[in-house]
């Protein structure tokens, strides 16, 4: 009986390594259960022949619905057995991810990716509520539903092993989701981006198939009832997130307020959000999220920090398009610039580890970890030309998830010291909801509106020097002109050619100039945050 309880949740035969390794793996097909991948949006929209704004949406989609499970998260996992909570998350994961691969409808695949994050974030749940103690013997659960604070040596004691564990786990997580990038960049560059969610079905069945070969079967715990009076805050949340993220992604693209839709969505995220913020002071006994948590200095200072990192990150996404504008790459060599971030987590996992190890201050961690994303962009600056070189493409990858690891793991255990336990489980859902959802929206949106208006003011200017005065300009246009007229077209119709090649070049060399700039006035931005980071008001003396 002891072993048995010992090896829980597996049967007594399975030895313990195997048991470790099984728990590693059912992390795997939730984390490539994405809903819509981002690495093959010209894929997905061109198949679907839909914006790749859509694809976008749908991403950011699946992100939100992991957003509004959290609140449910103390009871789910007092109530839950492992191997049935794995088995039915999966069972609900096979037809969605089959949905998403066959539906052609833009608002099928939007409602099937927030399904997908809602149980996506249990069945994470469940795989870290249960390697944790089978790992280290504690009940990790224990520390969300304490009601009374422990002793301080043993509350230090608890902020020291959180501290530890949290760049671990999100390395193991990144290093997933980075290879969940290649492989779906693979299968579609080399298949069909279809047949990417048939892999992760297959991955599910897989999965499944462990679950029941080695965990054992557990008698009813007490019943889960869902706590109806959260339901319609769920749902206000879900409806400003949203309809949030459709102004942020669509604004661009539908001329911000001038579009019927925009304003329709707008009109809609007041109205939630609004009723929400409503509900929350109401009904004080039923919180979904309390705001009282935000009183806490370390929880407004962490979320503060999550969006400024995923802000900042925002802008590598210039690395892999810059490298497909000024290489001859296809879609799989970008997404395989990725790869180099594994390298990145590992580097950024150890620098982690060995600053905690030192006591190190969090201020000193997190300027480090700024300073470090800063260079990835110093030398991204110096790179930008029209013949650039794919092997450049490394170094900054390698950099920015560097300094990315050490801000997303440290600022979430930063959060959580001297956070009483009833709040712990708030603080979940607002790490989710700003890191998640709230951030990479932003964050998306301000890069991709700043880029349009930067490119589109050198286009301008770059136009106003092409012309018959300016000879590489000249020479390129008759030359052009030359070769569609040796080809058989008319005259007309070669310069018609002539005219559309030069101004071709006229707008890369417009995004290449764009992309530099931004990336110059990110540098000062960051350098600023690193400043930033030295003067919030710490508590005193305080270390990781």
């Amino acid at each position: 009986m002891e072993k048995e309880r010992n090896n829980y949740p597996f049967r007594p035969s399975v030895p313990r390594p195997v048991g470790i390794l099984v728990l590693l793996l059912m992390f795997i097909p939730p984390t490539f259960s994405g809903g819509a991948y981002l690495c093959n949006v010209a894929e997905m929209s061109g198949g679907l022949a839909v914006r790749t704004e859509d694809i976008q949406l749908a991403s950011f989609f699946t992100s939100i619905g992991m957003c509004l499970f959290p609140p449910f998260m103390v009871r789910f996992l007092q109530a839950r057995r492992p191997k049935q909570t794995y088995l039915w998350c999966f069972l609900m994961l096979i037809p969605l991810n089959y949905v998403c691969a066959v539906t052609t409808s833009v608002p099928v695949l939007l409602a099937t990716c927030l399904l997908t994050g809602f149980i996506r974030i249990a069945v994470m749940l469940n795989c870290t509520f249960t390697i944790a103690p089978y790992l280290t013997g504690m009940d990790t659960l224990a520390m969300f539903t304490m009601t009374a604070e422990p002793p301080a040596d043993v509350q230090y004691g608890l902020e020291r092993k959180r501290t530890f564990l949290m760049p671990v786990l999100y390395f193991y997580i990144l290093i997933i989701s980075q290879s969940s990038n290649l492989l779906t960049a693979c299968f579609a560059y080399e298949y069909s981006w279809q047949d990417a969610y048939y892999a992760v079905i297959g991955m599910l069945l897989v999965a499944s198939l462990l679950v029941m070969l080695t965990m054992a079967d557990e008698e009813k715990k007490e019943k889960w009832e869902i706590e109806w009076t959260m339901v319609p805050d769920m749902l206000l949340m879900g409806a400003a997130l949203c309809s949030m993220a459709y102004v942020l992604v669509y604004g661009n693209v539908l001329d911000w307020f001038d579009s019927m839709y925009i304003r329709a969505a707008t009109a809609v995220f007041l109205l939630s959000a609004g009723a929400f913020v409503y509900m929350a002071f109401r009904h004080r006994e039923h919180y979904y999220l309390p705001p009282e948590v935000l009183t806490f200095r370390n929880v407004w200072m962490s979320m503060l920090l999550f969006i400024l990192a995923m802000v900042f990150n925002s802008a590598n996404s210039f690395v892999t398009a810059f490298a497909k504008i000024a290489t001859p790459i296809n879609n799989m060599q970008g997404a395989f610039i990725s790869r180099w971030a594994i390298v990145g987590c590992l580097i950024g996992l150890v620098l982690s580890l060995l600053m905690v190890l030192r006591k190190a201050r969090f201020r000193t961690i997190f300027a480090t970890a700024f300073i470090i994303m800063a260079s990835a962009d110093v030398y991204m600056y110096f790179q930008y030309s029209t013949t650039g070189l794919l092997e450049n493409m490394t170094l900054p990858t390698i950099l920015n998830f560097t300094g990315l690891l050490m801000l997303y793991s440290l600022a979430a255990a930063f959060g959580m010291k001297s956070l009483p336990s009833r709040y712990l489980a708030t603080y979940v859902f607002l790490m989710i909801w700003m890191r998640n959802a709230i951030a990479p929206v932003v964050g998306a949106s301000i890069y991709s509106n700043w880029l349009t208006e930067r490119q589109q003011h050198y286009v301008t200017r770059l136009a106003q020097t092409v012309d018959r005065e300016n000879t590489t300009a000249a020479q390129t246009f008759t030359m052009t002109k030359l070769v569609g007229q040796a080809g058989g077209k008319g005259t007309l119709e070669a310069e018609q050619l002539a005219t559309i090649s030069l101004k071709g070049r006229v707008t890369v060399q417009a995004a290449i100039v764009a992309m530099k700039d931004i990336t110059g006035q990110t540098v000062l931005l960051i350098a600023g945050a690193v400043i930033l980071v030295f003067i919030l008001p710490y508590h005193k003396g305080e270390t990781a």
